[in-house]
């Protein structure tokens, strides 16, 4: 990253050499450990992927109607592109998961209108999936 002079850049570069380009943002108050994207979506806030401070791993990010839609961690920043770019081109999230390479979890699904049943539904369907994926 330091190589690149952001951790953007290092993702735009690492998104190059798989044939993508992203829509990534450098974080000025922090360039080398979080860049933010936005989504073709309206309902999608801008997200973000942060490096940990004391390990080499990265954490992705997305929101919608202020609830988390996908969230995950990888040692591989090569990895995170395609998911970066399905978030950004208005992907679904299931498509979103599958491209991953890693682990991103999401359980909702996404209410666009924010509308209250939908709303529920979906916090439903996530500590459903929260209580199958507890022991």
């Amino acid at each position: 990253m330091a190589a690149h002079g952001s951790l953007a850049a290092a993702l735009q570069a690492a998104a190059a050499d798989q044939g993508l380009s992203l829509p990534l943002t450098v974080t000025p108050s922090d360039p080398l450990r979080h860049a933010t994207f936005t989504s073709v979506v309206p309902h999608r806030h801008a997200s973000y992927v942060t490096a940990w401070h004391y390990e080499r791993r990265w954490s992705l990010w997305g929101s919608s109607n202020d609830r988390i839609m996908i969230c995950g961690n990888t040692a591989d920043l090569r990895e995170l592109p395609e998911a970066i770019r399905g978030w950004a081109e208005g992907a679904g999230l299931e498509e979103i998961g599958r491209a991953a390479p890693f682990d991103l979890l999401t359980g909702r699904f996404e209410v666009p209108d924010n509308n209250p049943a939908g709303v529920i539904a979906s916090e439903w369907q996530w500590l459903l999936k929260d209580a199958d994926d507890a022991d």
